[in-house]
Protein backbone atom coordinates (compact mmCIF):
# COMPACT_ATOMS: atom_id res chain seq x y z
CA UNK A 1 0.00 0.00 0.00
CA UNK A 2 0.69 3.62 -0.26
CA UNK A 3 2.21 5.21 2.95
CA UNK A 4 -0.74 7.62 2.12
CA UNK A 5 -3.22 5.57 1.80
CA UNK A 6 -5.95 4.75 4.81
CA UNK A 7 -5.14 1.26 5.43
CA UNK A 8 -1.33 1.97 5.50
CA UNK A 9 -0.68 2.11 9.29
CA UNK A 10 -3.34 -0.82 10.05
CA UNK A 11 -1.52 -2.86 7.74
CA UNK A 12 1.68 -1.89 9.12
CA UNK A 13 1.03 -2.18 12.49
CA UNK A 14 -0.76 -5.50 11.87
CA UNK A 15 2.54 -6.59 10.17
CA UNK A 16 4.71 -6.24 13.16
CA UNK A 17 1.73 -7.70 15.89
CA UNK A 18 1.94 -10.64 14.11
CA UNK A 19 5.56 -11.03 13.74
CA UNK A 20 5.47 -10.29 17.64
CA UNK A 21 2.84 -12.71 18.60
CA UNK A 22 4.99 -15.06 16.20
CA UNK A 23 8.03 -14.66 18.24
CA UNK A 24 9.56 -13.22 15.41
CA UNK A 25 11.60 -10.67 16.74
CA UNK A 26 13.95 -10.10 14.30
CA UNK A 27 11.23 -9.35 11.17
CA UNK A 28 9.21 -7.46 13.88
CA UNK A 29 12.30 -4.64 14.09
CA UNK A 30 12.89 -4.72 11.18
CA UNK A 31 9.37 -3.71 9.82
CA UNK A 32 8.32 -1.77 12.85
CA UNK A 33 11.63 0.47 11.67
CA UNK A 34 10.68 0.50 8.16
CA UNK A 35 6.82 1.52 8.77
CA UNK A 36 8.13 3.25 12.34
CA UNK A 37 6.02 6.18 10.96
CA UNK A 38 3.21 4.40 10.26
CA UNK A 39 3.13 1.65 12.96
CA UNK A 40 4.15 3.98 16.20
CA UNK A 41 6.77 4.63 18.16
CA UNK A 42 5.58 2.19 20.88
CA UNK A 43 5.68 -0.40 18.34
CA UNK A 44 9.07 0.03 17.60
CA UNK A 45 10.19 0.33 20.89
CA UNK A 46 8.63 -2.95 21.67
CA UNK A 47 10.09 -4.81 18.92
CA UNK A 48 13.56 -3.53 18.97
CA UNK A 49 13.18 -4.68 22.97
CA UNK A 50 12.50 -8.29 21.82
CA UNK A 51 14.96 -8.42 19.77
CA UNK A 52 17.58 -7.07 21.85
CA UNK A 53 17.06 -9.35 24.30
CA UNK A 54 17.22 -12.24 22.36
CA UNK A 55 20.53 -11.32 20.43
CA UNK A 56 21.69 -10.54 24.14
CA UNK A 57 21.25 -14.35 24.97
CA UNK A 58 23.16 -15.12 21.81
CA UNK A 59 25.90 -12.91 22.27
CA UNK A 60 26.92 -13.85 26.11
CA UNK A 61 26.23 -17.30 24.90
CA UNK A 62 28.87 -16.80 22.14
CA UNK A 63 30.94 -15.31 24.60
CA UNK A 64 30.69 -11.62 22.79
CA UNK A 65 30.47 -9.46 25.11
CA UNK A 66 31.41 -6.64 23.43
CA UNK A 67 28.45 -7.07 21.39
CA UNK A 68 26.25 -6.50 24.85
CA UNK A 69 26.73 -2.37 24.85
CA UNK A 70 25.94 -1.96 21.14
CA UNK A 71 22.49 -4.05 21.54
CA UNK A 72 21.32 -2.18 24.42
CA UNK A 73 22.52 1.11 22.25
CA UNK A 74 20.39 0.29 19.75
CA UNK A 75 17.20 -0.33 22.44
CA UNK A 76 18.21 3.18 23.53
CA UNK A 77 17.45 5.16 20.36
CA UNK A 78 14.71 3.48 19.57
CA UNK A 79 13.28 4.05 23.15
CA UNK A 80 14.52 7.62 23.60
CA UNK A 81 12.22 8.63 20.54
CA UNK A 82 9.35 7.46 22.73
CA UNK A 83 10.78 8.73 26.04
CA UNK A 84 10.71 5.03 27.23
CA UNK A 85 12.91 4.95 30.18
CA UNK A 86 11.08 1.94 31.29
CA UNK A 87 12.31 -0.13 28.05
CA UNK A 88 15.78 1.64 28.37
CA UNK A 89 15.57 -0.31 32.42
CA UNK A 90 14.45 -3.79 31.21
CA UNK A 91 17.11 -4.12 28.73
CA UNK A 92 20.34 -3.34 30.74
CA UNK A 93 17.93 -5.78 33.32
CA UNK A 94 17.84 -8.85 30.99
CA UNK A 95 21.63 -8.03 30.48
CA UNK A 96 22.47 -8.25 33.91
CA UNK A 97 20.68 -11.51 34.49
CA UNK A 98 22.17 -13.03 31.73
CA UNK A 99 25.39 -12.34 32.14
CA UNK A 100 24.94 -13.20 36.01
CA UNK A 101 23.30 -16.53 34.76
CA UNK A 102 26.87 -16.80 32.45
CA UNK A 103 29.73 -16.67 35.55
CA UNK A 104 30.33 -13.08 34.26
CA UNK A 105 28.91 -10.99 37.50
CA UNK A 106 32.18 -9.15 37.43
CA UNK A 107 31.52 -8.09 33.97
CA UNK A 108 27.92 -7.05 34.65
CA UNK A 109 28.45 -5.04 37.91
CA UNK A 110 30.87 -3.20 35.62
CA UNK A 111 28.56 -2.17 32.78
CA UNK A 112 26.11 -1.41 35.53
CA UNK A 113 28.36 1.20 36.97
CA UNK A 114 29.36 2.43 33.44
CA UNK A 115 24.94 2.72 32.52
CA UNK A 116 24.21 4.51 35.75
CA UNK A 117 26.74 6.88 35.27
CA UNK A 118 27.01 8.00 31.41
CA UNK A 119 23.36 6.66 30.64
CA UNK A 120 21.78 7.64 33.67
CA UNK A 121 19.82 3.93 33.95
CA UNK A 122 19.87 2.54 37.32
CA UNK A 123 19.30 -1.15 37.08
CA UNK A 124 19.49 -3.49 40.16
CA UNK A 125 22.35 -5.51 40.15
CA UNK A 126 20.47 -8.68 41.10
CA UNK A 127 22.76 -10.53 42.88
CA UNK A 128 25.32 -9.89 46.18
CA UNK A 129 28.10 -7.11 45.04
CA UNK A 130 31.67 -8.51 46.59
CA UNK A 131 34.96 -7.20 45.93
CA UNK A 132 35.85 -10.78 44.81
CA UNK A 133 33.27 -11.47 42.28
CA UNK A 134 36.15 -12.20 39.56
CA UNK A 135 37.64 -14.76 41.61
CA UNK A 136 34.32 -16.06 42.26
CA UNK A 137 33.32 -15.92 38.54
CA UNK A 138 36.29 -17.49 37.70
CA UNK A 139 35.53 -20.73 39.84
CA UNK A 140 32.07 -21.47 38.95
CA UNK A 141 33.38 -21.18 34.80
CA UNK A 142 36.08 -23.61 36.06
CA UNK A 143 33.26 -25.62 37.92
CA UNK A 144 30.93 -25.72 35.32
CA UNK A 145 33.03 -25.94 31.90
CA UNK A 146 36.16 -28.52 30.59
CA UNK A 147 39.18 -26.86 31.37
CA UNK A 148 41.98 -27.09 28.66
CA UNK A 149 44.40 -28.14 31.54
CA UNK A 150 42.12 -31.02 32.46
CA UNK A 151 41.95 -32.46 29.59
CA UNK A 152 45.89 -32.36 28.80
CA UNK A 153 48.45 -32.07 32.16
CA UNK A 154 50.01 -28.64 30.59
CA UNK A 155 50.27 -26.40 27.95
CA UNK A 156 52.03 -28.37 24.64
CA UNK A 157 55.45 -26.80 24.43
CA UNK A 158 56.16 -24.40 21.29
CA UNK A 159 58.81 -26.58 18.77
CA UNK A 160 60.82 -24.47 16.68
CA UNK A 161 64.16 -26.81 16.22
CA UNK A 162 64.65 -30.39 14.44
CA UNK A 163 65.87 -32.27 17.09
CA UNK A 164 63.31 -31.26 19.65
CA UNK A 165 60.55 -31.90 17.26
CA UNK A 166 62.09 -35.70 16.63
CA UNK A 167 62.02 -36.64 20.28
CA UNK A 168 58.27 -34.90 20.78
CA UNK A 169 57.30 -37.19 17.14
CA UNK A 170 58.70 -40.14 19.33
CA UNK A 171 56.60 -39.07 22.56
CA UNK A 172 53.56 -39.21 20.79
CA UNK A 173 53.74 -42.50 19.94
CA UNK A 174 52.57 -44.39 16.71
CA UNK A 175 48.70 -44.66 15.67
CA UNK A 176 46.65 -42.04 14.41
CA UNK A 177 47.65 -38.33 14.60
CA UNK A 178 45.71 -35.30 13.94
CA UNK A 179 46.75 -32.34 12.88
CA UNK A 180 45.39 -28.50 13.04
CA UNK A 181 46.49 -25.36 11.30
CA UNK A 182 46.90 -22.17 12.22
CA UNK A 183 47.86 -19.71 9.03
CA UNK A 184 49.87 -16.73 8.95
CA UNK A 185 48.68 -13.44 7.21
CA UNK A 186 51.43 -13.71 4.71
CA UNK A 187 51.81 -17.48 2.92
CA UNK A 188 52.07 -20.35 4.10
CA UNK A 189 50.97 -21.94 8.18
CA UNK A 190 52.39 -20.15 10.74
CA UNK A 191 51.49 -22.93 13.59
CA UNK A 192 50.63 -26.46 13.32
CA UNK A 193 49.67 -29.28 16.27
CA UNK A 194 49.44 -32.75 15.74
CA UNK A 195 48.10 -34.58 18.37
CA UNK A 196 47.44 -38.38 19.06
CA UNK A 197 45.49 -40.06 22.32
CA UNK A 198 48.69 -39.46 24.28
CA UNK A 199 48.92 -35.64 23.43
CA UNK A 200 49.51 -33.17 21.80
CA UNK A 201 52.71 -30.40 20.28
CA UNK A 202 52.33 -27.01 18.53
CA UNK A 203 55.23 -26.88 16.36
CA UNK A 204 56.75 -22.84 14.86
CA UNK A 205 56.36 -23.58 11.25
CA UNK A 206 58.13 -20.85 9.80
CA UNK A 207 61.15 -21.20 12.10
CA UNK A 208 61.48 -25.24 11.33
CA UNK A 209 61.20 -24.30 7.72
CA UNK A 210 63.86 -21.83 7.83
CA UNK A 211 66.42 -24.66 7.84
CA UNK A 212 66.93 -28.05 6.11
CA UNK A 213 66.83 -30.09 9.38
CA UNK A 214 63.73 -28.74 10.14
CA UNK A 215 62.48 -29.15 6.79
CA UNK A 216 62.93 -32.66 7.34
CA UNK A 217 62.14 -33.18 10.65
CA UNK A 218 58.63 -32.06 9.31
CA UNK A 219 58.38 -34.62 6.64
CA UNK A 220 59.19 -37.69 9.15
CA UNK A 221 56.21 -36.12 11.56
CA UNK A 222 54.26 -37.39 8.78
CA UNK A 223 55.52 -40.31 8.12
Amino acid sequence: RDRGDAGAAPAAETLVDACLERGLHRQADTHASQFSDLCGAGRLVEARLRHGEDTIRKVVKKQQFQLVEKVVAGVDRAARQNKDVEARRRVRAVALEVLAEASERALARDLRNTWAARDGVEVDLGFADTGDLAVLDAAARRAKYVQWDEVLPAVPELIDDATRLDAAVDELGAGPRAFDVEWSDRAGAALLQLATKEGAVILDVPRLCASREGCAALRRAFR
